[in-house]
């Protein structure tokens, strides 16, 4: 799980079909939230939380890529 000022994480094996991640509310309000914060980097997604600025990189996969199923609001 995610929670406030763990800084940046790269995950470098996510699978989009299969994977959650885990996210405090604290970082986000709304899975909605998330996939507005998703920003193309590359073959990398970069997740930013504007509360925060703690960054979540997701190596090799795109921001079109993600559905919101993805991510688990705690």
């Amino acid at each position: 799980m995610f929670n406030e000022n763990f800084g940046t994480a790269t995950i470098g094996d996510f699978d989009v079909d299969n994977d959650t991640i885990a996210i405090s509310r604290n970082l986000f309000g709304s899975v909605a939230e998330i996939l507005a914060a998703a920003t193309d980097a590359g073959p990398d997604t970069i997740i930013t939380s504007p509360a925060t600025q703690d960054a979540i990189v997701l190596k090799g996969v795109s921001p079109a890529q993600l559905h919101g199923f993805e991510f688990q609001l705690l």
